[in-house]
């Protein structure tokens, strides 16, 4: 009888450890649960809080006339260039063929030239050099004339176009749309979706970060614009 007692008596702390267990378990599920949300809303106030840096830096960088038109030389490069014709082309106002035939080896890369950005620009580079593409960005020729004009010429030629969009750059959008209207195969890249506006989101987009590798995904993307 004591026997019995005892097997009981095993099986009622049994039970009790197990629901002790589950109790701990869903302790630590909510403990974890409510530290996402908490780290999920510290990281938002902190974007908002670097985003509100940036603008600030933007304000500071066209706060006078000289700085505006060098943040932003290529749209005022755009406005200079304007023919009182409007039966010439924007392409042939700013100086380039409209017959330009494209070679099919040649990508023109969107970048902002910051150094910060060097090391995804060599990526890209080198990336396009594995699948037998040569990639170019506007700035790695001399140029005396115009900048629009040698940057309209390199994206006019090219089989692709490749954008990153990291930092808002107004340049690269601004030719973003370009390419665009061209009606080229582009290929936008983003190391964070928070850089990447509404009404662009519906292009190809290669979003990379820690866990992504850029080449690989950018390789198979520029696999599948030339298919």
């Amino acid at each position: 009888m004591s026997f019995e007692i005892l097997s009981v008596f095993s099986s009622l702390l049994l039970a009790m450890g197990s629901v002790v267990i589950a109790l701990i378990y869903y302790k630590s599920s909510k403990d974890r649960k409510y530290n996402e949300e908490r780290n999920r809303v510290e990281l938002h106030a902190l974007r908002e809080s670097y985003e509100s840096k940036i603008y600030d830096l933007m304000d500071r960088l066209i706060s006078n006339e000289s700085r505006w038109k060098d943040t932003n030389h290529l749209v005022v490069s755009a406005q200079e260039n304007k023919s009182s014709s409007k039966r010439n082309s924007f392409l042939s106002i700013n100086g380039v063929p409209e017959n330009v035939v494209t070679d099919n080896k040649s990508v023109f890369v969107l970048t902002p030239y910051h150094e910060k950005f060097s090391e995804t620009y060599s990526v890209i580079k080198e990336t396009c050099q594995s699948v037998g593409l040569v990639a170019k960005r506007g700035d790695e020729e001399h140029i005396s004339g115009d900048i629009l004009a040698h940057t309209l010429k390199l994206m006019t030629k090219a089989r692709l176009v490749i954008a990153n969009i990291d930092g808002r750059n107004p340049n690269v959008f601004y030719e973003l749309g370009i390419a665009h209207a061209l009606n080229k195969d582009v290929i936008i890249i983003s190391s964070s979706l928070d850089d990447i506006p509404v009404d662009v989101k519906s292009n190809r987009i290669v979003l990379y970060g820690k866990n992504n590798s850029l080449d690989s995904m950018l390789k198979d993307a520029i696999t599948k614009a030339l298919v």
